[in-house]
């Protein structure tokens, strides 16, 4: 393999996990609306600056609670 060639597939790896984290956002937006309603403007930033393990910490979270706050808690 060649040096251009590892840096295609980086680039290709970055740009993958890129588009599952927006896939990612994307689902648990549309899950917090259906459960809590409307999403603020904060809360849309707040979604798309978390990283994956906290979309994951809310996306459990949404299944046992009742506000967004309960949600996107930080602790």
């Amino acid at each position: 393999m060649s040096l251009s060639d590892g840096l295609s597939a980086e680039a290709m790896a970055k740009s993958m996990e890129r588009g599952i984290l927006t896939g990612e956002r994307a689902v648990l937006a549309r899950q917090l609306e259906r459960h809590l309603g409307d999403l603020s403007r904060e809360i849309r930033t707040r979604l798309g600056n978390a990283n994956q393990e906290q979309l994951e910490i809310w996306a459990d979270r949404i299944l046992d609670t009742e506000t967004l706050e309960q949600v996107i808690q930080d602790h």
